[in-house]
């Protein structure tokens, strides 16, 4: 297996409450599977077809336990170290993945692989660990182990976790992005805005009135994609602030600029051609805001700037 899986000491029968968990280890005494996901942490699941079947070996101290009140991975290492192997023979059927957002740690799991199988810990000589089939962990240290005695062994016939693979989150940040705009304007004034952000982002760009009223700004019929390339400003089209004359007081709206690092989310996430009457626009925010709910926090931000729309004075001789 790669570096960064690991097999299950125990399977799951719960693969998708695995995901978004934290895993903590490794000083070559196996890893240890927190029993909840972090309060912050949301999951969004989607599935890969992977039929197949492999047989191999894997030495203990890259496996996995579920911190669950039993200590029987710490304890077997206690008790024979080095001399454990994992031998299993696996019918993998699918693997789910998880798009992570919010705060879920640093080394968390990513994906789950769920099949049929059976496994069995072995004991033996101390000299190495023997690895087979095409895939492996650790090679043989010291020439090769010879492991016959067996310790316990497990099979399963309905589908469950049996090994997950780990992604360091760290502190990745969002995209940081600025919107540099006037923030008192007249009716029917003609205003510039400009984005600027700290990485290459693709931009959607709504206003919200204090009113109700919504609209898209971009993208829009002449403007299909917007990017804002690293450390380089970018210019919104033209936009006419307009006073809705309800009143002769001032009428204030929010400008919101989404941000996303990503061209496939934004691709995605994008408004659909046409948007134009209030109705469109109000219904794709809803379905935006929805969207954003499930995007890992690392490959969006948004930015908003609150500004001010005098009325045109009244009696204004031409």
């Amino acid at each position: 297996m790669r570096h960064e899986e690991h097999l299950l000491l125990v399977p799951s029968g719960n693969p998708e409450r695995l995901l978004g968990r934290e895993v903590r280890g490794n000083d070559e005494q196996g890893w240890t599977v927190e029993k909840e996901r972090r309060p912050g942490c949301t999951v969004r699941t989607w599935e890969e077809a992977a039929s197949w079947k492999r047989s191999f070996r894997e030495d203990i101290g890259h496996a996995a336990d579920i911190a669950l009140g039993h200590q029987e991975l710490g304890g077997l290492v206690a008790r024979f170290g080095r001399e454990i192997v994992v031998q299993a023979t696996i019918e993998n059927q699918k693997t789910l993945h998880a798009d992570l957002s919010g705060d879920c740690g640093q080394q968390v799991i990513d994906a789950v692989h769920v099949g049929v199988g059976h496994r069995s810990l072995r004991r033996g000589n101390a000299g190495g660990v023997m690895v087979q089939g095409p895939v492996a962990v650790s090679a043989a240290r010291g020439g090769v182990g010879a492991h016959h005695e067996v310790e316990s062994e497990l099979a399963w016939q309905t589908p469950q976790a049996w090994a997950f693979s780990v992604t360091e989150l760290g502190d990745v940040a969002r995209p940081d992005v600025h919107v540099k705009a006037p923030t008192r304007m007249s009716s029917h004034e003609e205003v510039r805005v400009s984005v600027r952000a700290d990485r290459t982002v693709w931009l959607v760009v709504v206003f919200r009135s204090d009113a109700g009223d919504v609209g898209v700004l971009v993208p829009n019929e002449r403007t299909e994609e917007l990017v804002s390339r690293e450390g380089n400003p970018v210019s919104l089209p033209a936009m006419e602030a307009v006073h809705s004359g309800r009143s002769d007081e001032p009428e204030y709206e929010t400008l919101e600029v989404y941000a996303f690092s990503e061209r496939e989310d934004f691709q995605r996430i994008r408004p659909p051609r046409g948007v134009s009457n209030p109705q469109d626009a109000a219904r794709y925010v809803r379905t935006l805001e929805a969207s954003l709910d499930a995007l890992p926090l690392r490959r969006w931000s948004r930015s908003t700037l609150r500004y001010e729309i005098a009325p045109e004075p009244r009696g204004r001789t031409p």
